[in-house]
């Protein structure tokens, strides 16, 4: 059985200007793996502080990937190191407003660390956290 303290969960603060930030210092990096790496068409970044970038970024899409005609909104996470695990958002503010994985507007994350760089489904995610990882953690 996994347990979470709720109080952990509910007090772990967001600087979201720190974040974006960090996330546009990235993001030519990221563009060059996209491009050299996943051969993608064409990429429309939402890192300037107009309205609709701005939009964009409160909905956690930082990038719109188009490859072989699909394209994909990606919220980008980038990590100085590799702990293997996986941070994402459940609960936007706990335990009221739920996070990117229930109502998230991207459709894929993709976490860039120094050694790999990991692309996950959100139906992915969907699939394993709600049914069979969820009913394990006890919060207490």
């Amino acid at each position: 059985m996994f347990s979470a303290n709720k109080n952990l969960i509910s007090t772990m603060p967001l600087n979201f200007s720190d974040s974006l930030h960090h996330e546009r210092e990235q993001a030519s990096k990221a563009d060059i793996f996209y491009r050299e790496r996943l051969k993608v068409s064409n990429i429309i970044r939402f890192n300037s502080d107009s309205e609709t970038d701005l939009e964009m970024q409160l909905k956690d899409v930082d990038v719109l990937l188009t490859h072989n005609k699909t394209t994909y909104r990606v919220s980008e996470k980038f990590r100085n190191v590799d702990y293997r695990d996986l941070y994402f958002e459940v609960y936007s503010k706990y335990p009221k407003t739920q996070g990117w994985l229930h109502a998230g507007s991207p459709n894929a994350i993709l976490y860039f660390t120094p050694s790999a760089v990991y692309w996950i489904k959100h139906k992915s995610l969907w699939d394993f956290c709600l049914p069979i990882f969820f009913p394990l953690i006890s919060v207490t």
